[in-house]
Formats: structure tokens, C-alpha cells, sequence
């Protein structure tokens, strides 16, 4: 055999790791050639929550929940309901000299890398000792267009961070329903969505009920396989409960606006279903209330191709089945119409182009590579050189229509202000703001005031569960008044500090997270040590 046949066929690891590097290079050549970030339809809004972490990092507050400097210092609780764990990475960099528009770039570059590698590994675990699978659906996840989407033409930093996660969910399930023994892989992955991005991270949980519900015969015969589930699904709740448990208890005590209506009906936003399987910039083909590009024909085909491979209901069919199901839910096909009031807060159907990428991206490698020999080579280098010339395409096209920014032109942005009070009604705080009633001494996470009065008194800050004020050192009352702010109740007058300091749930869940990761850390590393020692 020549030895050039045989390096293809047994290719080395640096050949595989030069080319995958590749692949990543390639999906940020534009970020990286263009000064700035793309200005997508979220970037004011992540840039104000990387300057809010930021500021709370230069004051000793490492979780700060409320972002004290919005609404001229009132506060806005963005933090509670939107994960900041992976926004913190940008954050920190603003505070080693970046601009904020320069610490996402980083934090893009960052994410890429990762998506890349963590496909390469969770295929790679499904199809072990052929490492062009993973390979080629590594190079496609990167240049898929919802990944371009939500990088270039969005900016939605937390779908986009979702989306490196959502191959470790797929090879966790494989791991439980075929292998019946690692739950690890589907903790981590499901732990990585959660923190995030929510609303992915409820297309995630659809997703695995839904295999779960296909598979619910063989879970009950081997009762070791739901007992896996189990375990993913109590330890992810472990790690995250830092997070999840407070949000929670804030929806609870404290309901918010949730979604304001401004976006119209979710129904309103569902694709047509050419533009679902387009990878075309809007501005050429499809409307333009949906993203530039839909899934695209090539990871269509694949999807396709995936069923036609397989004469029987295995995992991967139904895995495949519930990639097509959920690009079926983006279209104006499926009835959004009856369930309006059950997924209004997903505004926008199309989400579910990311799991149907993820899911046809995860098995392109092992379609391609099982045709006949010496047609899966044209047909993988073609469908990859199709892939590039639109991500290029879509790419040039955002750019010259979506623009760049090297700063926030709306700083402290709240977006849809979806997370204030539901009582509150935004005339009646845009008076407040105008009439500040009392100006601070300190910085914004620790407010320093006088109080002229006694009794129930309501102060300027936006009310949520955690507040604690105190009136020459003795602590008082807090409570939520008619309108959504704050009030407290104070027996005498005096000098008053005011800081949000979480609930006890939120403190101890903290605490609880924490201890788990600790603990699970400890377990993998003495694992880790066995096997080494049992080899």
C-alpha cells in the first residue's frame, strides 16, 4: 500500500489535529479579519452584562444577580434569571485592560475552539478509532449556518455558548441507551447548556424526554439504564442548583413581565418551510422576520442520508427522528397556532435549528464516511466546500448590512426589560428615574443613605427577594410595595446601607454547588486512578 493511501486512511494525530484547527480558523476568519463585533440584533445587550459583571468584579462582588448601575442605580435583576457563569470569562478580561467589545471577540474565540473540540470528542466517543467522523462533523457544526447565525448575525452569546454543548448531550444519551454506563457526558452537557442559555436548555430537556419516551420499553426492561437518567439528571441539578434554585424562587415570590409582547406571537416568527432548509442571507432569499439562513440543504441531506443507512429503529434513527421533528416545530408547518400559550416565552421558533444542527452536524461524519469508497471523499470534500463558500457568503453579507461595533452604543441596555416586576409599570419608573429621590455616598453594590422618616417607606430600587437594608445597624423589614419597588419598614431615622445579598436559598445553594462539583471531582479522580492502576 503507498504511504500516502495509508496516512489517509490511518491519519496521525497531528494531521487531524492541523486540520480541525483548521476548521476553527475558518469559522473565525471574519471575526478576526473585521475590527470589532458583527453589531447583531443582542450585542448592546451582552455588552452591557459584561460591563455590569465587570463593574461588580472591580467592587468584590463575584455574583452579583442584580446589576445595580441599571436604571440609574434602581437595579435590574438580568442576572438572576439570565445565566452569567461563562458571560464572567468576558467579564474578567474587561477588567485586565479589554474593551468590552474586545473581551467578547476573545470570548467568541474561545467558544469556537471548544465547540470544535467538544464535537470532535462526543463523536469520537460513538465512532471510537476513526477520527475522520468526528473530524468532518466538527468542520460542519463550525460552519453550519445557525452556528453563523448566532455568532455573526445574532450575537446571541448564549445560544451560541449553548450550541458547544449540545453534542456532549447527544453522545451522554448514546453512552446511557447503548452503552449503559457513563452519565457523566449527559451531566456535563446538560450542566453546560443550563448555565448557558434557559430557553435552550428547554429545548435540550424536550429533546431528551423525547428520546427517553422512544426508548421507555428498554429503560424499563434494564432498570440500570434509568437509574443512569436518574443520575444525570440529579447531579446536574446539583451543580446547577447555584443558578436554577434561585431563579426559581425569584419566579415564585417575585413574578416578572416575562415576555412584553413586543416580539408579537410566537407563531408570528415560525420560518417557511424553503427558508427552514436554506442556508441563504436573507437579504437574497427568505423574509425577514427569521434568521438569514435556515439549517441549510447540505445538513438536510445528511439527515437524510442518516435514515436511508439504516434499515432499523436504532438510536441513531430516533435521534435523527427528533432532528427533523425539531425542524419541523421551526416551520410554519407545525400548529404554533394552538400552542401559543404554552411556548410564548421561546419567542421565536427557530431556536430549534440548533438542536436539528446539532443532531445532523453529530452524524454527517459517519454518513459521509460509509459511503462507497472513493465517493466519500468527493462527497465529503464538496458538501465541505459548499459549507464554506455559503458561511463566507452569509458572512459578507451580515457585515454589510449588520455593520460593527468597538463599543456599546447603549450601555446598561435591559433588552425587553422581561425581567422587572410584574407589577411594575415602565411610565411610572421612567418618572422615578427622572426625580431621583436620594443619591448614594458608596458604590452601587453597597448604598449608603439617610432616612428622614419613620414607617413603611418605599425607596428607589427595583424590588427583588434578597435585599437587606439596615438602619443604624439593625436590620428592618423589606417587602414589595404596589408598584414594584422596594419598601422597607424602619422604626427609627438614621444613617441606612442598603445591598443585595441573596436570599438564604440562594446563598446555600452556593454553597451546595459547590461542595457537589467538589465531590464529583473527587470521585472522577479516583477513577481515574484505579483505571490507571488496574492497566
Amino acid at each position: 500500500m503507498p504511504w500516502f493511501i495509508k496516512q489517509v486512511k490511518e491519519p496521525p494525530p497531528w494531521l487531524i489535529g492541523t486540520l480541525l484547527g483548521l476548521g476553527v480558523l475558518i469559522s473565525l476568519f471574519p471575526l478576526i479579519f473585521h475590527s470589532g463585533i458583527p453589531f447583531g440584533h443582542d450585542a448592546s445587550f451582552h455588552l452591557s452584562r459584561i460591563q455590569a459583571l465587570s463593574n461588580a468584579f472591580s467592587q468584590g462582588v463575584f455574583y452579583p444577580g442584580v446589576y445595580a448601575e441599571y436604571f440609574k442605580e434602581y437595579g435590574y435583576g438580568a442576572g438572576l434569571f439570565y445565566p452569567d457563569f461563562f458571560l464572567s470569562i468576558p467579564a474578567a478580561f474587561t477588567l485586565w485592560g479589554c474593551s468590552g467589545a474586545t473581551a467578547l471577540k476573545l470570548y467568541f474565540v474561545m467558544v469556537n475552539i471548544a465547540t470544535g473540540i467538544i464535537m470532535f470528542y462526543s463523536v469520537g466517543r460513538v465512532y471510537p478509532n476513526q477520527p475522520w467522523i468526528p473530524l468532518i462533523s466538527a468542520c460542519f457544526y463550525l460552519l453550519c449556518s445557525y452556528h453563523t447565525t448566532n455568532l455573526y448575525y445574532r450575537c446571541a452569546v448564549g445560544e451560541l455558548t449553548a450550541m458547544a454543548f449540545i453534542p456532549l448531550i447527544i453522545a451522554g444519551l448514546w453512552e446511557i441507551c447503548e452503552k449503559n454506563r457513563h452519565w457523566g457526558m449527559l451531566t456535563l452537557g446538560f450542566s453546560g447548556v443550563i448555565l448557558s442559555h434557559v430557553l435552550s436548555a428547554l429545548i435540550m430537556a424536550i429533546f431528551c424526554l423525547a428520546i427517553f419516551l422512544l426508548r421507555i420499553r428498554r429503560f424499563i426492561e434494564e432498570p440500570s439504564r434509568f437509574l443512569a437518567l436518574l443520575k444525570a439528571a440529579g447531579v446536574t441539578f446539583l451543580i446547577t442548583a447555584f443558578f436554577t434554585l434561585p431563579m426559581l424562587e425569584q419566579l415564585w415570590l417575585n413574578p416578572i413581565w416575562g415576555d412584553t409582547g413586543l416580539l408579537g406571537s410566537v407563531a408570528n416568527w415560525a420560518a417557511s418551510p424553503v427558508d427552514a432548509i436554506l442556508s441563504l442571507p436573507v437579504e437574497h432569499f427568505g423574509r425577514e422576520n427569521v434568521p438569514p439562513s435556515g439549517v441549510g440543504v447540505i445538513l438536510v441531506i445528511m439527515g437524510i442520508l442518516g435514515f436511508t443507512q439504516r434499515r432499523r429503529w436504532c438510536f441513531e434513527t430516533q435521534v435523527l427522528f427528533c432532528g427533523f421533528f425539531s425542524l419541523w416545530m421551526a416551520t410554519t408547518l407545525f400548529p404554533w397556532g394552538i400552542l401559543v400559550p404554552y411556548f410564548q416565552n421561546l419567542q421565536f421558533p427557530w431556536r430549534f435549528y440548533g438542536l436539528a444542527s446539532g443532531i445532523f452536524c453529530f452524524f454527517s461524519g459517519e454518513c459521509l464516511y460509509h459511503l462507497h469508497k472513493g465517493r466519500n471523499v468527493i462527497c465529503t470534500i464538496f458538501c465541505l466546500a459548499v459549507l464554506t463558500a455559503l458561511f463566507f457568503w452569509n458572512t459578507t453579507t451580515i457585515y454589510s448590512v449588520r455593520g460593527t461595533a468597538s463599543d456599546n452604543p447603549y450601555p446598561s441596555f435591559p433588552a425587553g426589560c422581561e425581567y422587572l416586576p410584574k407589577e411594575m409599570v415602565y411610565g411610572e419608573l421612567l418618572e422615578h428615574l427622572v426625580s431621583d429621590q436620594w443619591g448614594t455616598e458608596t458604590d452601587a453594590y453597597s448604598k449608603k443613605f439617610t432616612i428622614t422618616q419613620t414607617g413603611w417607606q418605599s425607596l428607589p430600587i427595583i424590588y427583588y427577594p434578597g435585599y437587606s437594608v439596615q438602619i443604624e445597624g439593625r436590620k428592618v423589614e423589606t417587602r414589595k410595595d404596589s408598584s414594584g419597588f422596594l419598601e422597607i419598614n424602619s422604626n427609627e431615622t438614621g444613617k441606612g446601607t442598603l445591598q443585595f445579598i441573596g436570599t438564604p436559598l440562594r446563598r446555600w445553594s452556593v454553597v451546595l454547588s459547590i461542595t457537589s462539583a467538589v465531590i464529583l471531582g473527587g470521585m472522577f479522580m479516583e477513577r481515574q486512578v484505579r483505571r490507571e492502576k488496574r492497566q
